[in-house]
């Protein structure tokens, strides 16, 4: 897997776009390079930003597509801030094909103060120079499953074996058992091993349920006597001669029964059709005196709308002339009642305008009334809140008074308060310091006492953690020697034998089986075993057995390590835990005497550390009391100063106030004396509203009478003309109408006469009405339709009988061809039926005698194919795969080990990596020292360069499916002094020129900018930004 270029857009603080080539020229000619930049810039971002577009997910942020209440929180933290989108795009390289992983995400309108929206992630296929989608990895959770399908790594394997984060080169040394063989199955091919054993494990369970299968079947299949095959045979081709003979003769009586029985229906049709025409032929003359009247009527009809026409003019005639003569009635009436009106309406008008005049004349006399009286009640109202406040005056002038004798009592008493506290802190000044430290001296001094105890506590348990130690180690020895052994011999067998198993493997599949090793259907290239079933059977009691043993002995040697390991903890733990507490005890008696000294205590006092404590509290607590009335009585001083001035300036503010009010008040009320007379003299006691609505209720009855005798009058003229306008109207209707009428009677009467009606009354008798008109033409139709069509359907009949009274039927009955038949078909059915169920049964037991035969054969075979598949997967196989895969992962592991010390021997001779026999647990050897340390109690440096050589070695044992051409180291650097700095940048350096590998190493440690020529600089910006510089670095659209 190579990364060949990186395009993305506002990554924590690197804001704006970047692409960065790592195909540029300056990559290919030296393949170390280092991104470098001050503590803060952001140079993990530009990890930050690949780790997002394979995985959606970096190091420090472990997953941006997580939402809590809700809310996308998780893009918040990498997006640049005060920005509205961000995205990261990855070409890489992978198995000889390029691809583009995607990963974006966006504020709501790509605006800073948006809501996020969901993250977007795409896998893209290079195809003819461009990237393009697939459907099928349209979502986010597929296009996932193909990223880490082609990287071949998933994101903490990534994170172990290609880019190692801030804080995690040691993430393979310190990870736990299971995480390290993961990584190591997938990165060295040990997933062949683990497909072997499933697949064995399959085979055998598949072969097995498969031979069982085969007894099955052979138990269900019964075969017939060969006597009875050859009866049954004879018998069902007797049966099917018969058959047919019999269908034929069927045939032939089915057509004779067809050709008799169309006869008798024929018969029967002529004489029914017969018997219609005649029926017919009767109803048709019948209809005669009905055809009559239907002429007549028609005639009728014809004359009808003109006497409709000469009736409704007669009745519009008669009601004119009733209409006329009760309007010639109505209009005497209508003159009287005009002129009744029209005098009422005069004698009102003349009294209304009588009571306007003299209104008009009281009405300024009410306006000047109405203005006194309002004076009157404005005076009135301003007097009585005179009176109010003055009174409120009175009352607040006493009141200040007394406030002003309460202070100069309260403030004597506070300032003889305030000597008295002076005095005792002028006597007393050590005492201050009691407030704070009083707290710290009754720690301190319990504290004493308990780092003694434990001193006597710690010495007792480390004499009895060294005893468990010694008896602890002796155990530990014994146990490792005998794993060793065993270990040793298992190993040389496992090798001698493991080439053997998988090509027995391989050459056991059938073409169309999938390898489990190179995953090919066709076997012919495979090498073929010369593994017999005794060899078999030999290795697998073998292997079992010794694994076995190897099991026993490396549980036996981790649970003694486990125990010495525990021992050894226990005993330094218990140094320490002595050294600290007597240090502990000493430091806390030299802090107590400190601490007392300021207070006239000597160390002879601390033999009784309550009568101290004591002492120190009742000192203390007198102090405090003290400093807080001194406090409080300067502030109330303080304040009964400044009420007592404020007091004086009320007091004389107030007295000013009411003086005033007083002299206002006698003003106001002989103001308003004067204005009571005045309105007394002018209009009485009598009250103007009243007067006023008096004299407009008269003026408003007389007013109303006026306007409805003035409507009253002229709806007795227009009703007068009216009447009149009707009369002549009336008039005129009735002279046309009578002209109209005599012309229509004329010609009606002439009319009667030419067709042949004596009266009006005789034409209203011949009328039919419509309905049964309407259904005597229908009736007549209908007969004589009928009619014409039942005469050609009997002609039609008479010649299709004689047609088939011409056929042979052979000289029989109906029901003699009915019976024959019947007796025939049942004969058919039931050889039919017995027929079908002796075929079957031959058919049947013939199938079977095949099917027993093939079975009989395969079973044969499948017994010698449990037989080998049972005994090699007592061997290898397993459901979960890990049975084969132990035997090789130690191997594997050292096969790591040997690969990182190389790396290791290059930057430091000094030490070598070395694992324990019991499993993956990794230490290290120091040639200075002698001795062996686990990986948790080494240096940040040793850490460094262990985890270091590690990762190159994992590097070198990549498989051909996840070759890595591209490493990324970020910071450790630091932890390493000068000389093993510049060993680690030639290590890196030789292993990108011998293995074509692009090495990234990212740092701000200033010797390593110097040591790497071709590096990508991050310069701060300002406002919390970075810029990007160096080769294949361009800004903006790629």
């Amino acid at each position: 897997m190579k990364i060949i270029a990186l395009h993305f857009k506002n990554v924590n603080s690197l804001a704006g776009e970047w692409n960065i080539r790592f195909d540029d020229p300056a990559f290919l000619r030296n393949h170390l390079f280092a991104i470098s930049g001050p503590t803060g810039s952001g140079k993990s971002s530009v990890l930050d930003a690949i780790s997002l577009a394979l995985y959606g997910k970096t190091p420090r942020q472990d997953n941006v597509s997580d939402k809590r209440g809700g809310v996308s929180v998780g893009p918040e933290l990498v997006m640049t801030t005060g920005t509205g989108e961000s995205f990261s795009e990855v070409i890489f390289e992978s198995a000889g094909s390029r691809y583009m992983a995607v990963w974006k995400v966006h504020r709501s309108r790509n605006r800073a103060d948006g809501a996020i929206q969901g993250v977007d992630r795409k896998i893209l296929f290079e195809e003819k120079g461009s990237f393009v989608a697939k459907d099928e990895y349209s979502k986010s959770i597929e296009a996932q499953k193909k990223i880490e399908e082609v990287v071949g790594l998933n994101f903490d394997q990534f994170m172990r074996a290609v880019m190692l984060p801030q804080g995690g080169f040691d993430s393979f040394l310190k990870c736990k058992r299971e995480e390290k063989a993961a990584i190591l199955e997938k990165l060295s091919g040990q997933e062949i091993y683990r497909k072997i054993s499933k697949a064995v494990y399959e085979r055998n369970k598949a072969e097995d349920a498969h031979l069982k299968e085969l007894q099955n079947l052979l138990s269900g299949i019964q075969l017939l006597p060969e006597n009875e095959e050859r009866d049954l045979k004879a018998w069902i081709e007797n049966s099917n001669k018969t058959k047919a003979s019999k269908e034929a003769e069927l045939k032939k009586n089915e057509e004779f029964k067809r050709i008799l029985g169309e006869v008798v229906t024929a018969e029967k049709e002529c004489q029914d059709l017969r018997k219609a025409v005649e029926a017919l032929l009767l109803e048709n003359r019948n209809l005669e005196p009905d055809r009559k009247r239907l002429s007549r009527g028609n005639e009728a009809q014809l004359l009808i709308p003109e006497l409709e026409k000469l009736e409704l003019i007669r009745k519009d005639y008669a009601a004119k002339t009733a209409e006329k003569k009760n309007l010639l009635q109505k209009i005497p009436e209508c003159e009287l009642n005009r002129r009744q009106v029209q005098t009422e309406l005069d004698a009102k008008t003349r009294e209304e305008d009588r009571l306007r005049a003299e209104d008009k004349v009281r009405g300024e006399l009410r306006e000047k009334v109405s203005k006194l009286d309002s004076d009157i009640i404005r005076l009135e109202q301003i007097c009585s809140e005179k009176i109010a406040e003055i009174r409120g005056k009175k009352a607040r002038l006493e009141e200040l008074r007394q406030k002003s004798v309460q202070l100069k009592n309260s403030r004597a008493e506070v300032e003889k308060a305030l000597a008295e506290n002076e005095n005792y802190e002028k006597a007393h000044p050590t005492h201050k310091m009691l407030e704070s430290e009083q707290a710290v001296i009754s720690d301190r001094l319990n504290h004493l006492a308990d780092s003694k105890n434990a001193v006597l506590k710690a010495k007792d348990a480390l004499v009895v953690a060294k005893t468990r130690r010694n008896e602890a180690e002796n155990i530990w020895r014994n146990q490792l020697l005998n794993l060793k052994n065993v270990s040793e011999e298992r190993d040389r067998c496992l090798s001698n034998d493991m080439n053997k198993i998988v090509s027995f493997v391989q050459a056991s599949l059938s073409d169309g089986d999938i390898c489990p090793v190179c995953g090919s259907p066709y076997h012919a290239e495979h090498e073929k075993t010369e593994f017999t079933k005794g060899d078999l059977t030999a290795t697998a009691g073998r292997l079992n057995s010794l694994q076995s043993r190897y099991e026993k002995a490396k549980n036996a040697l981790s649970d003694a390590e486990y125990r010495l390991h525990a021992a050894d903890d226990v005993i330094k733990n218990c140094e320490e835990d002595v050294v600290n507490k007597n240090k502990a005890s000493l430091e806390s008696f030299q802090m107590v005497v400190e601490k007392l000294r300021p207070f006239g205590f000597a160390e002879a006092d601390l033999e009784v550390p309550q009568i101290v404590l004591s002492k120190i509290r009742t000192w203390a607590s007198q102090w405090s009391a003290c400093v807080k009335n001194i406090e409080s009585c300067k502030r109330q001083i303080a304040v009964f100063e400044a009420n007592e001035n404020s007091l004086a300036q009320n007091v004389e503010t107030a007295q000013a106030d009411l003086r005033l009010l007083e002299d206002d008040l006698s003003k106001k009320k002989a103001e308003t004396q004067d204005r009571v007379m005045e309105r007394q003299k002018l209009f009485g006691s009598r009250d103007v509203a009243e007067d006023r609505r008096e004299c407009q209720e008269k003026i408003d009855a007389v007013a109303q009478l006026r306007v409805e005798l003035t409507e009253k009058r002229e709806r007795c003229t227009k009703n007068l003309a009216s009447v009149r306008s009707e009369l002549d109207t009336i008039s005129r209707q009735i002279t046309e109408r009578e002209r109209e009428k005599e012309s229509l009677d004329a010609d009606l009467k002439a009319k009667l006469r030419e067709h042949g009606f004596g009266s009006e009354q005789d034409l209203k008798n011949a009328v039919i009405p419509e309905v049964l008109r309407l259904q005597i033409t229908q009736k007549i139709e209908k007969v004589t339709a009928d009619l014409a069509l039942s005469q050609g359907k009997s002609q039609q009949a008479e010649e299709r009988l004689d047609h088939l009274r011409s056929l042979d039927t052979g000289h029989q009955t109906l029901e003699t061809v009915a019976y024959k038949l019947e007796t025939l078909a049942k004969e058919i059915a039931d050889l039919t039926e017995e027929l079908g169920k002796k075929t079957r049964l031959y058919t049947e037991n013939d199938v079977a005698k095949k099917n027993f035969q093939k079975v009989i054969v395969e079973k044969e075979a499948q017994d010698q194919k449990v037989h080998v598949w049972s005994t090699l997967n007592s061997l290898i196989g397993s459901a979960d795969g890990k049975k084969f895969v132990e035997y090789v992962q130690q191997l594997t592991l050292r096969k790591l080990i040997s690969a990182a010390n190389k790396h290791l021997h290059s930057l430091d001779p000094r030490y070598k990596i070395e694992t324990d026999e019991t499993g993956l647990n990794i230490s290290l050897y120091d040639a200075e020292c002698g001795t062996s340390r686990p990986s948790a109690n080494l240096s940040g440096g040793e850490t460094f360069l262990v985890s270091l050589s590690l990762a190159l070695g994992l590097s070198s044992l990549a498989s051909q499916r996840v070759r890595i051409d591209t490493l990324f180291l970020d910071e450790g650097f630091g932890s390493l002094d000068e000389h093993k700095l510049q060993k680690a940048i030639e290590v890196l350096r030789n292993l990108g020129e011998r293995s074509d590998k692009l090495v990234g190493v990212i740092s701000h440690v200033g010797r390593l900018k110097e040591e790497v020529s071709n590096h990508i600089e991050i310069i701060p910006s300002g406002s919390g930004h970075s810029q990007i510089v160096g080769p294949g670095v361009s800004m903006g659209v790629a």
